[in-house]
Parts: C-alpha cells; structure tokens; sequence
C-alpha cells in the first residue's frame, strides 16, 4: 500500500516544520522555546537549523508547491503556533488537504510510486461524503461563493491585514455543526487570494458561533 498520508511524514511536515524552526527562530525564540510549540526535542531543533532554509524550500518545490503558498503557510503556522496548536494543527491540515484534494501532489507521488498512475483517490470531493440535501446546497452556494472570492481582482484590496473566512448555514442552525466554513481561513497568497482549505462544515467555529448568535437573535 502506498497511502498518500506517507507524503505528509516523509516529505511535507518536515520540511514545513523545518522553516517554521528557521522562522521562529529568527523572531527570537530560544530552541527551548520552539521546542515546545513543535512537540520536538531541543536536539531536533538544533538539527533542522544546521540545514540551510534553501533545503526545505526545495524539498517542498519538488512536491508541486509554489514559493509564494510555502511562505504564505509557514507565515500563517508561525501566527498560529505561539497562541493556539489546535489552529495550527487545523491549518496545516487544512492546506494539506487542499493540496491533495486539487490533485497538486500527485505528480509527486506517481514518481515515487509508477504503479499509482491510475489512483484519483484524493480527488473526490467532500460532498460525496454528505447525504443532507440542504446541507449540499450549502456546500455548493459557499463553494461558489469562494470560488468568486479568489477570482476576484478586487478582494485583495478590500481585504483587512488579518486573514478572512466567510459562513455560511442551514435554515435554522442549531449547532457549529450546522454552519459550513473555510477551515484555515482565506488569505493572500502573493498578488492572489486563496482559501486555505475548502469549505466544511464545523469549520470557523468563531465565526460559526456569532452566525448561531445572531441567528437566535432574529428568532
């Protein structure tokens, strides 16, 4: 077998948690202190800064990625991992998850494994998974909604320092899980604006919560 999941330990979060290291590291965090965010030993530390960042950098071109969206998450990991590791976490796989999903990696895959040259498997997309018509129809209004958002010429100049996200729910919601949202927020990827992850439901649970909030209210 040859999960895709094998990408993430081998390939990708190393070299993500390489220049999130070299990042943090020169916003003047102690190894000790960078340690702990990551979950990893001082030794650990020290060893991904005797790499130059170049090398992650590479590692992560090769995969399929843009310099513009490697510089983009390690930014966004680095606003996240000094105050929540449960955002952290959330955009990391929020991203990574986009990158299979948009089929971005396979190229990479198949040259590890030819034997993979027919596997579509990440492409299929998160609606399938959902029965709830009404919930469908959401996806699909906050797809489209995202879709206009990233294509836009003008968002970017509307849009605040601070990254965005946008909600959207059922008639009636009752709970977050009512409530579909971009998990990883929307953010400025260069002179682009890119949904970090694609919607689900669940997602956004701040924004979901003053949806539910002001929903009540109307009622």
């Amino acid at each position: 077998m040859f999960p895709p999941c094998e990408m993430m330990v081998r390939d990708f979060l190393p070299s993500v948690r390489g220049l999130l290291i070299h990042s943090l590291r020169g916003a003047g965090y102690s190894q000790s202190s960078i340690a702990r965010f990551l979950g990893v030993t001082q030794s650990a530390v020290s060893q991904c800064l005797s790499k130059d960042e170049k090398h992650y950098v590479s590692s992560l071109l090769s995969m399929g990625l843009k310099k513009e969206e490697v510089e983009t998450l390690v930014n966004l990991l680095m606003e996240d991992i000094t105050k929540s590791p449960e955002r952290a976490n959330e955009t990391l796989y929020s991203f990574w998850n986009t990158l299979l999903s948009e089929g971005r990696l396979c190229d990479f895959h198949r040259s590890i494994y030819p034997q993979l040259s027919s596997c579509e498997i990440c492409l299929t997309p998160i609606s399938k998974h959902i029965h709830d018509v009404d919930k469908l129809e959401v996806l699909k209004t906050l797809e489209e909604a995202v879709f206009r958002i990233e294509q836009s010429n003008f968002f970017k100049y509307i849009m605040p320092q601070v990254s965005v996200n946008v909600v959207y729910s059922i008639k009636n919601p009752s709970s977050i899980h009512d409530v579909a949202g971009v998990p990883g927020r929307i953010v400025k990827v260069g002179e682009r604006v890119k949904a970090v992850g694609k919607p689900i439901f669940g997602a956004s649970q701040h924004m979901a919560n003053v949806l539910l909030a002001v929903n009540s209210f109307k009622r």
